[in-house]
């Protein structure tokens, strides 16, 4: 089965050159830290990097400052450089599967649902098929597992987990036909392994190869090709780096035409907006962003399911070029924090749409964002409060049943400046002091929540909440 040589084939630069590793531990067997290096004649990285609004000169031009962000989970290039780890030597059957959070550690961390722990490889077993999986330099407390996924729609789940031997050997049989997938897991307890990644080699077997589209090592034209593909599932997959995606060949077949590259750096991101609207900066332990995957499942729609990031975002008969609302508002589920106000869950969520669409399509008015939308004398500056603090408006928050109109005064919140965001961010966050809160709850509590007829159980969990939120 092909499986797209071309895009993973890569061009060295030296006869063994290295990539940059984000851990300690020895990644590659290579000789520069400069880990772009290695893709400087690869077609589908520099189609990547344009997508993202880079080049592969605009990178090599100061070798520190692209090292530096390389390393900074909240830069896109981090990403892109853990998805050419994980999957540049995968046309040697190689593997580097990154050391993903606990579900439950995660969760009281952040605050947020699960993420998904495992990555696909570029196999397809049928039942009796057999894989000879050798891990190496893992760490004591980290442990890795194999398992297979056959169902393409719903929740998916993987199934037949089995651990795998640490720095040796391990067989797995399947037990029924599907997809190997490989996952890891930091048991630290400290998340201390947030950057580790372990190599894990298929160092034989007797399953088939599948397709898989990844950002960065797949080009448009072979999008083209692949999406043309009838696979061994019937399914078509993509990874954009913090996503993986599955989607039905007969939609792909739809989507020859389809800007995929773009679809993809869409994805990634807006879902790296959303770390930053939650205040996940990566300057402590707290505020790390997970590193585990969001699971985009084109064969059904609308869902957001927590406990493994898994997301039903098929809106249509084929894949979209742009995201819009229903994808931002179903991803926007996975990053709600767990002390959301009761009866809001459609409308907090929704905080993240708002600023998703302002990322990928600017400030637009209200109907480009979603057509029943409207911003009752919102606007995209700090003036939102204060623009309808003279409207003399006034609405019943408790009572309104319209989740648009209650998403406004969060969006006059989030955008009148880096204090507004004191009730959007996690409890856990780093605390300022009561001075500023003070200085903040003052011009606008008695105004703005009689305006919106704010009950006061709401309103104290405003001001508790923004008691320990960092500016």
């Amino acid at each position: 089965m092909n499986i797209l040589k071309s895009g993973i084939q890569k061009k060295c630069v030296a006869a063994a050159l290295l990539c940059a590793s984000v851990t300690s531990l020895p990644l590659y067997a290579e000789t520069t830290a400069n880990w772009w290096e290695r893709w400087q004649d690869n077609q589908a990285f520099n189609e990547a990097l344009d997508e993202l609004g880079m080049s592969y000169q605009l990178l090599s031009e100061d070798p520190q400052k692209t090292l530096t962000r390389s390393a900074d989970p909240t830069d896109v290039l981090y990403w892109q450089k853990r998805t050419m780890q994980i999957y540049g030597d995968a046309d040697k059957d190689i593997y580097y599967i990154p050391a993903i959070e606990d579900h439950d550690e995660a969760r009281a961390r952040t605050g947020f649902t699960g993420r998904n722990p495992y990555f696909n490889t570029y196999y397809y077993g049928e039942q009796g098929d057999t894989f000879t999986l050798t891990t190496s330099s893992q760490p004591d407390d980290v442990v890795c597992y194999a398992g297979l996924e056959n169902q393409y729609s719903g929740t998916i789940t993987t199934k037949y987990q089995v651990q795998l031997n640490a720095n040796h050997s391990t067989q797995y049989t399947m037990s029924e036909n599907g997809l190997m997938l490989l996952a890891c897991w930091d048991k630290s307890g400290t998340y201390s392994h947030m950057n580790t990644l372990v190599r894990v080699d298929v160092t034989s077997t007797t399953a088939k190869k599948h397709p898989l589209f990844v950002f960065g090592l797949n080009t448009k034209e072979e999008w083209k090709a692949l999406s043309q593909q009838s696979t061994p599932t019937g399914q078509t997959l993509l990874f954009d780096g913090r996503s993986r995606y599955v989607v039905n060949n007969s939609t792909a077949k739809a989507s020859q035409n389809t800007n995929v590259l773009q679809m993809l750096r869409e994805q990634l991101s807006y879902v790296m907006d959303y770390d930053k609207v939650n205040g996940l900066d990566g300057s402590s332990y707290l505020h790390q962003p997970l590193r585990g995957l969001n699971f985009g499942i084109f064969n059904s729609c609308c869902w957001s399911q927590g406990g493994a990031g898994r997301i039903g975002i098929g809106f249509g008969n084929s894949l979209p070029t742009e995201t819009s609302w229903g994808h931002w508002h179903e991803y926007g589920h996975q990053n709600q924090m767990t002390w959301a106000w009761n009866g809001l869950t459609e409308v907090t969520n929704n905080i993240m749409s708002l600023s998703a669409c302002r990322l990928l399509r600017g400030e637009v008015t209200d109907k480009s964002c979603h057509e029943n939308l409207y911003y009752n004398n919102f606007s995209w500056d700090q003036q939102a409060v204060g623009s309808f603090l003279n409207s003399g408006e006034t609405h019943q928050f408790d009572t309104d049943t319209d989740v648009f109109r209650k998403l406004m005064m969060f969006a006059q919140l989030k955008h009148r400046g880096p204090i507004s965001s004191l009730i959007l961010a996690k409890p856990t966050a780093k605390p300022i002091t009561r001075v500023k809160v003070n200085l903040w709850l003052q011009p606008i509590n008695k105004k703005l929540i009689s305006l919106w007829s704010m009950p006061a159980k709401q309103r104290d969990v405003i001001y508790v909440n923004s008691l320990h939120v960092g500016v």
